[in-house]
């Protein structure tokens, strides 16, 4: 274009002269010289229109050229700014202008910093030096503030560019949004920082290795690349990145093979392998799973299984003790068997052999009580009555000790059991048969239990009928019953406001035929709380009784929790 218009400029000035020079002789030049200077002139007008012609023409073309470079500038999908030296904008895109969210017609003469953080003003003021000082394209990286007050990472690349004198006075820069990288870069560190605390906290030792080779593909050893500190703690072994396992386990190439074996199919075949080995060198047993990296890398992850092996090696030789041991328990259970059996005849002798002359003397006291009627000695009547009633206790004690004995074998068969409905049945069951007296029942709610119903119901009714005995003396009986919900069972109690007893005797209350009271007192042969802590006890709980003289007494008993309830 440049050229074009110093063309048409020469050819001006030679029309010019030329008229200058015939200037002084347009009167003496004849037609046919006037007729040839005309022409001549009008040539040089045809090319001066010409000239003109394709100026203008040029002239369009670079409008149109300059209308396309302010779009590709407006609409880049970069944003670009033009600073002066003092960080004044000089021009904007639209790209920049919709990044702010501000019209481009109000950022023109404003300063850039007037969007920048406080906090990151003097990076950009420090860049700007660094642009106009270097004649080299300078990065940078502010937090910039939008019209919305939104704030996004923003990426300057400068460069200084030449103003209308010629002076490196202007910065021309890239502007990127690079918020979304920089939460990308942040989450990628954070990942990086939990990996790195995951890797340093593992329980299990880690090892990153790199296997070495000979010359025929041999494995030759391994080298430590990266460990994590839980290899230490499970190796003993310390400071060993950078070196071969043989310089760090002298003798562990000789003494187990099979881990280099092993390590070398993995390192080579991309293949996972998870095992178990003694390295005899550290005296140590490993499990340990060998995962491939790249051919030729590995990684190794593991723990110390050595008192796991030890444990296995005592359960082994144990088992070997019970094995030969199981000839003997076998006739130990022969005996117990035996024994049973033997028990059984005994219980059946006792019932048998013991009832029959009670038997007899009930009959014969029956007869003579009959004969006696008439009889007037109240002392002879005495006697016979003391005699029967010595016969019918012995009945109910021969009952009572046969019951105690089959307590011990019977085969218990549990199920699911309400306390509620047990213990309301049996205090029913205890108020049918005490009509005179007045007691008060307090029940409080209680929970499902695995239990043989009716022990569990004897072992209650026992409880039960204690409470309501040893409150005969008071004017109105007062017996609560309650159940805490404890962490592994439940703890039932039966307390009473009866005679009580003194706790130093406590120990003997759940003994055969022990009694704290006479029995002129209170009757019974002392053979029920024996029974309670037997069902108890065969239940997985324990019972026990707190109480003191004159203020009644509370008897505890537990029950554990199971899965099945």
């Amino acid at each position: 274009m440049k050229k074009k218009q110093n063309d048409l400029d020469a050819l001006r000035k030679k029309a010019e002269k030329k008229l200058r020079e015939q200037e002084g002789r347009l009167r003496d030049l004849s037609a046919l010289d006037i007729k040839r200077l005309v022409h001549e002139l009008g040539t040089y007008q045809i090319e001066l229109e010409m000239q003109n012609e394709e100026l203008r023409r040029a002239q369009t073309e670079l409008e149109a050229s300059r209308g396309r470079y302010a779009d590709l500038y407006d609409f880049a999908p970069t944003g670009y700014f033009t600073f002066d030296k003092d960080g004044l904008i000089r021009e904007a895109n639209l790209t920049v202008s919709n990044l702010l969210g501000i019209d481009k017609r109000f950022l023109i003469g404003k300063p850039f910093s007037l969007f920048v953080m406080s906090d990151d003003k003097d990076i950009f003021v420090k860049h700007m030096a660094e642009v106009l000082s270097k004649e080299a394209l300078q990065p940078c990286e502010v937090r910039v503030r939008r019209k919305d007050k939104s704030v996004f990472y923003a990426q300057l690349l400068s460069i200084a560019v030449e103003d209308e004198k010629g002076r490196l006075t202007l910065c021309r820069s890239a502007v990127s949004d690079i918020t979304e990288g920089k939460r990308v870069e942040a989450a990628l560190r954070e990942s990086e920082k939990r990996y790195h605390s995951l890797f340093e906290n593992m329980f299990e030792g880690f090892a990153y290795c790199k296997m070495l080779f000979d010359d025929h593909g041999r494995p030759l050893d391994f080298v430590y690349l990266d460990v994590n500190s839980a290899f230490g703690k499970l190796t003993g072994l310390k400071n060993v990145v950078g070196k071969r396992v043989t310089e760090v386990i002298p003798g562990i190439k000789e003494s187990s093979p099979e881990l280099f074996e092993i390590y070398s199919r993995v390192a080579l075949s991309g293949q996972q392998e998870k095992f178990e080995i003694k390295v005899k060198p550290l005296g140590s047993w490993f499990s340990i799973s060998a995962y491939s990296m790249e051919r030729g890398y590995f990684v190794a992850v593991f723990d110390n299984i050595t008192e796991r092996k030890q444990a296995e090696e005592l359960v082994q030789k144990l088992n070997e003790n019970l094995n030969q041991g199981n000839a003997e328990l076998a006739a130990t259970n022969r005996e117990l068997e035996a024994a049973n059996k033997e028990l059984d005849a005994f219980s059946y002798s006792v019932s048998h052999d013991l009832r029959a002359p009670l038997r007899h003397m009930s009959g014969f006291v029956g007869l003579l009580q009959k004969r006696l009627v008439d009889h007037p000695d109240e002392k002879t009547h005495l006697y016979a009555d003391a005699i029967a009633g010595a016969a019918k206790k012995m009945g109910r004690l021969i009952d009572d000790l046969l019951e105690f004995s089959r307590m011990g074998r019977t085969e218990m068969q549990k199920k699911r059991v309400n306390l509620n409905t047990l213990i309301k049945g049996a205090v029913r069951e205890i108020q049918e048969e005490l009509k005179e007296r007045k007691i008060r029942w307090e029940i409080d709610e209680l929970p499902d239990v695995l239990g043989d119903r009716s022990l569990l119901r004897l072992a209650v009714v026992n409880l039960l009928s204690n409470a309501v005995k040893f409150t005969r003396t008071r004017p109105q009986a007062e017996i609560k019953i309650e159940c805490k919900d404890e962490e592994d069972k439940f703890t039932c109690s039966v307390t009473d406001n009866g005679v009580g007893f003194d706790m130093q005797y406590a120990d003997k209350l759940f003994g055969v035929f022990q009694r704290l009271h006479t029995q002129d007192e209170f009757e019974g042969i002392g053979i029920g709380l024996a029974n309670v802590q037997r069902i108890i006890s065969r239940h997985g709980g324990r019972i026990w009784a707190e109480g003191a003289v004159g203020q009644g007494a509370t008897f505890y008993f537990t029950l554990p929790k199971t899965k099945e309830i």
